[in-house]
């Protein structure tokens, strides 16, 4: 399909969604829109239906309740777009990238039409999911019952409440996913990994499951009747480690900050652990104010009811970092991954900067999350409008509303 129409079709479409008499609904049913470009564009409920998209770019295209049964998507790139409530049965999206794309309630089940001259259908009897890339797209009750989904990545999406029964997920990657009350029920687990996913009050019942990492996942209340997984690696669960079990040096440095905080720095030694691997550490309770810790690993660690006041943490690795209730006057998390970090109740407010003696300067330093990553992270009961949040990302966080 031309460009120039393709621009006209898009423009006509836009008057159609403001009401305008002249507008007209946008129609690529059946056209080859091979490698065209879509991105950014406002497709709300298109009629795409067994249109050519192959490779086609439809980044951050707002595809809201689009009808695009039957397409072919094969290697189409729609990250960051949202098909919310879109029709997607019977496609294929073989080897497509929808990283942070939008797909709350979408229907991925298979079907197939007949073509208008009765000769051949269009559509699959199951979907072709296969080999795409879906990490941190959202996918909340999205139905896909009976598709094949091997050798997909879904690293970090949130499936809650999706429909994956009957569904084959050989090689399928949902390392840290939440499939929390999802249905897998019937489907073929092979060779996959669910490492630290949440797969709480999840159904795998009857699912044929063999050589894959289940390692740190949530399966609480998850329903496993009819299911095998002696041949899985559930591994164990991942232990707090105690600060005591920490290297020498490290526990050095800490024993340091804690003086230096207890004399006003009159003993002691501000405590400075740059880049120090500090996983799963339990420093739950601790005062490490004024504490340098950028490009810490602290994944997994424990840092509930601590005191972080005008600490370091930028540039962090803090994914699913516990830091409930914690107190973070000043603290500085610019460039940090907080990816499905717990914040809930933390305080997070500007505090004033005082000289060496106490004296006041007349100047604040507000918590910093520049260019923080916070997907999927719990900030209920936690005031952010007091913090520096230039470019920080925010998809899918669990807030108050």
């Amino acid at each position: 399909m031309p460009s120039d129409e393709i621009s006209r079709t898009l423009l006509l479409h836009a008057k159609w969604l403001a009401r305008q008499a002249d507008g007209k609904r946008a129609d690529f049913t059946g056209k080859d829109l091979t490698q065209a470009d879509f991105s950014r564009g406002a497709m709300q409920r298109a009629l795409l239906v067994g249109a050519n998209l192959r490779q086609a770019r439809l980044i951050e295209a707002d595809l809201t309740e689009a009808d695009m049964f039957a397409a072919d998507l094969t290697g189409a790139d729609l990250s960051g777009a949202n098909l919310t409530k879109a029709v997607l049965r019977g496609v294929s999206m073989k080897g497509a990238k929808a990283t942070d794309a939008i797909l709350v309630d979408v229907d991925f089940r298979g079907g197939a039409i007949i073509r208008d001259d009765g000769q051949d259908s269009i559509g699959r009897d199951h979907t072709d999911l296969s080999e795409c890339v879906l990490d941190y797209a959202l996918l909340t009750r999205a139905h896909m019952s009976g598709a094949d989904l091997h050798g997909t990545s879904f690293i970090g999406a949130d499936l809650e409440g999706a429909n994956l029964s009957g569904a084959n997920l050989t090689g399928t990657n949902f390392s840290k996913a939440n499939l929390s009350r999802a249905n897998m029920s019937g489907a073929r687990i092979v060779n996959a990994r669910f490492a630290e996913a949440n797969l709480r009050a999840a159904s795998l019942e009857r699912a044929i499951a063999r050589d894959t990492d289940f390692r740190q996942a949530n399966l609480d209340d998850a329903s496993l009747s009819g299911v095998d997984l002696a041949q899985c690696d559930l591994g164990d669960s991942t232990a707090l480690i105690d600060v005591g079990q920490l290297s020498p040096a490290i526990r050095r440095a800490l024993d340091e900050h804690r003086k230096w905080l207890e004399t006003n720095g009159k003993e002691g030694r501000r405590g400075a652990l740059v880049k120090e691997d500090l996983r799963y550490v339990d420093f739950s309770g601790r005062d490490l104010s004024g504490m340098v810790l950028r490009g810490a690993k602290l994944v997994g660690a424990n840092l509930s009811r601590s005191v972080l006041i005008m600490s370091d943490l930028s540039d962090g690795d803090l994914r699913e970092v516990n830091l409930e209730r914690a107190v973070l006057l000043g603290t500085l998390f610019a460039g940090s991954n907080l990816s499905r970090a717990i914040l809930r109740g933390a305080v997070m407010k500007p505090i004033e900067v005082k000289s060496k003696d106490g004296a006041a300067t007349g100047r604040t330093q507000r918590p910093n999350l520049k260019n923080a990553d916070l997907r999927g992270a719990d900030l209920t009961g936690i005031d952010l409008s007091q913090c520096e949040m230039t470019g920080a990302k925010l998809d899918r966080v669990k807030a108050d509303s």
